[in-house]
């Protein structure tokens, strides 16, 4: 079964979940969930603000593509935040019950008083997956990048400070 990748939203952080049409369909509630075209059934969870609860009533097997904040950028001429890491799965079994749902929020630029680096993004879980936030970047000439779902970039000179590096997917 292939993700619709063309109905996919532009945001910067989501946690999708996709329910195909067959006779034995999981039947879950939970986040914004709109009929595709495809016959697919698609929860869109994107309020990093409060957790949230993905409800199923009939289990199975589902797509789920978990996508978490992206870090933040450097102040002043520093590196920039690394992306958000995420977790997709075409077969991920669920069982009737409530699987809690966290959207990560992205990460804060540096401060342009300290010149300081940015902070990491937060992570995105759906039950026992966990995307990890992105790293933040560098600050110019203060502080390193932070490591992340993705590493947050360097510097170049005169500061040189290396990027960070990528953290696994759990």
């Amino acid at each position: 079964m292939k993700i619709p990748i063309k109905r996919l939203l532009p945001v910067a952080f989501i946690l999708s979940l996709f329910v195909a049409p067959t006779a034995s369909a999981v039947e879950a509630a939970g986040g914004n969930a709109t009929n595709d075209l495809d016959g697919y059934r698609i929860h869109v969870f994107t309020n990093s603000a409060t957790a949230s609860n993905f409800i199923v009533t009939v289990g199975g097997n589902i797509e789920v593509l978990v996508v978490a904040g992206g870090g933040g950028g450097g102040n002043s001429m520093a590196g920039g935040g690394g992306a958000g890491g995420l977790i997709y799965s075409n077969n991920h079994a669920v069982v009737p019950g409530t699987i809690n749902v966290t959207v990560g929020a992205g990460g804060a630029g540096g401060a342009s008083v300290a010149n300081s680096g940015g902070t990491n993004g937060s992570n995105s879980v759906f039950g026992a997956l966990t995307a990890v936030g992105g790293g933040g970047g560098s600050g110019y000439n203060t502080v390193g990048a932070k490591n992340g779902g993705s590493g947050g970039g360097g510097m170049a000179p005169p500061g040189y400070k290396t990027g960070g590096t990528a953290t696994p997917e759990g």
